[in-house]
């Protein structure tokens, strides 16, 4: 589709060479994305990830946490993978922990694994850090926008006009 020498754009080119390639627009807002997350003073893909590891293959620690879920009124949903080339997956991923937040930190507070150095350590002090928690609903808040114009990019149909429409006036 891009190659220099027999491609799409090389063709387009040639009828009009004032043609700009700007690239996958939903992928540049995937990478903007990605780098002012990793911007932010705390880890926020690698607690989500280290969240999710650690009740991937134990259904012993999902039954122990379902019981969390239920003391702290949480409804159960499943604690979701963030994976980074998803580009619609760390808004979901952000929503669900916040959603979990009250249980997530009653059952990695009680683990007995809380002193010891690893995954359930870390993944208890962040819970425990509410800078943590203000970074995560910043984000939720901040990537709702963010998803639908990906969303929007990624549609079947043509959206010239409604993209025309939504144009601040100038």
């Amino acid at each position: 589709m891009k190659g220099r020498k027999n491609s799409l754009l090389s063709r387009i080119r040639q009828k009009q060479p004032n043609v700009v390639d700007m690239g996958c627009i939903c992928h540049l807002a995937n990478l903007c994305c990605g780098a002012g997350v990793k911007e932010l003073p705390l880890p926020i893909d690698d607690f989500i990830v280290d969240s999710y590891y650690h009740f991937q293959h134990s259904s012993k620690r999902m039954e122990e946490y379902k019981e969390y879920l239920s003391f702290c009124d949480v409804e159960p949903l499943k604690i979701l993978k963030h994976v980074s080339t998803r580009w619609l997956s760390l808004h979901t991923c952000i929503t669900r922990i916040l959603h979990h937040w009250p249980a997530l930190k009653s059952y990695f507070n009680s683990h007995q694994d809380v002193e010891k150095e690893g995954r359930v350590k870390r993944v208890a002090k962040h819970l425990n850090n509410p800078e943590m928690m203000l970074y995560f609903q910043f984000l939720e808040f901040i990537l709702a926008p963010l998803n639908e114009f990906n969303t929007a990019f990624q549609a079947n149909a043509a959206k010239i006009g409604f993209f025309m429409n939504k144009l601040p006036d100038c």
